[in-house]
């Protein structure tokens, strides 16, 4: 396969996986795309990735579960600001934790939501099943398509003239199911709200 940067990533050698790894808690779609993406190709190992990813997406639901804790507790004005912004999805938070957090990991605002649950404190052993099954959900969606872009890249080789392109297009195509996912939850939101 022709490539613009993949000769920079593979010198890179095991310090990828560090790489995805902190890509998993800053922008896990795109890093996770890609890094499976590669893995069908060979150019990563798929069971050093899987351990990488799911470790990178705990750490990551974690993380920004306790700073929205710590906020809530230390910062009037985040208190304040995140109570104005929030009001709806507080109260969808609180009556079904478990369903709004599934749903929400595939929406864009998925880190948000993660504060407001720390700052709700939402306890942390349904927090934590809730994480790992929506974890798995989100990888397996996010991995199959990257898979099957990758898995048919052969098919198309003559009308692609570098890799990236495929990849793009699985890009593209995750956040428009991501768009038509998050405007169903916000109009379950809307309807609860009228309810």
């Amino acid at each position: 396969m022709e490539s613009l940067f993949l000769h920079y990533f593979i010198s890179l050698g095991l310090w990828i996986y560090a790489l995805i790894f902190i890509g998993m808690i800053i922008e896990g779609e795109t890093f996770l795309f890609a890094s499976i993406y590669l893995a069908h190709l060979d150019y990563l190992n798929l069971n050093i990735l899987i351990a990488v990813v799911f470790t990178g997406i705990v750490f990551s639901d974690f993380f920004w579960y306790f700073i929205g804790g710590h906020l809530e507790k230390k910062s009037q004005f985040a208190k304040k600001w995140m109570g104005k912004v929030s009001g709806t999805l507080d109260k969808r938070l609180e009556k079904n934790p478990v369903s709004t957090l599934f749903i929400m990991r595939f929406t864009l605002i998925y880190h948000g939501v993660l504060m407001r649950a720390g700052a709700l404190d939402i306890p942390l052993i349904s927090y934590l099943k809730t994480i790992i099954v929506s974890s798995i959900a989100w990888v397996s969606l996010i991995g199959g398509i990257a898979y099957f872009s990758s898995a048919y890249l052969d098919l198309f080789k003559k009308y692609l003239k570098y890799g990236e392109t495929a990849l793009l297009i699985g890009i593209i195509i995750f956040l428009f199911i991501s768009h038509l996912i998050s405007k169903y939850a916000r109009k379950g939101i809307e309807n609860n709200n009228v309810s």
